[in-house]
């Protein structure tokens, strides 16, 4: 991903995420994640780490949280690093290294 090695623990906890959602040696076509939730899982939420994205910036009394101009862009650039604790929440850095959460991520996966 090319995400200098303070990253290494964001990407070890998504790596855990996404393993936890794949069918494990010990129980052969039996998914952990849905043993534990006795339901079965929706994969469509899973991202490559480390893929930039378009994060959409909240508004919050007519002003942009990031200073921003109310009628400039309503989305900045990041990189996806880990899924938030939210359901649809996917953790983010922005280009100056700050980390958040968001919901609203458009994620280009073809570009690491």
């Amino acid at each position: 991903s090319g995400l200098p090695e303070t990253y290494w623990a964001a990407a070890g906890a998504s790596a855990s995420h996404v393993r936890n959602l794949m069918p494990s040696r010990c129980n052969p076509g039996k998914i952990p994640q849905e043993e534990f939730n006795g339901s079965r899982q929706n994969l469509s939420h899973l991202r490559v780490f480390g893929c930039k994205c378009s994060a959409e910036v909240n508004i919050v009394n007519g002003q942009r949280v990031d200073g921003g101009s109310k009628l400039g862009s309503r989305t900045i650039p990041a990189t996806f690093i880990g899924y938030g604790t939210g359901a649809g929440n996917y953790i983010l850095i922005d280009e100056h290294g700050a980390q958040f959460e968001s919901r609203n991520v458009e994620f280009d996966e073809g570009i690491p």
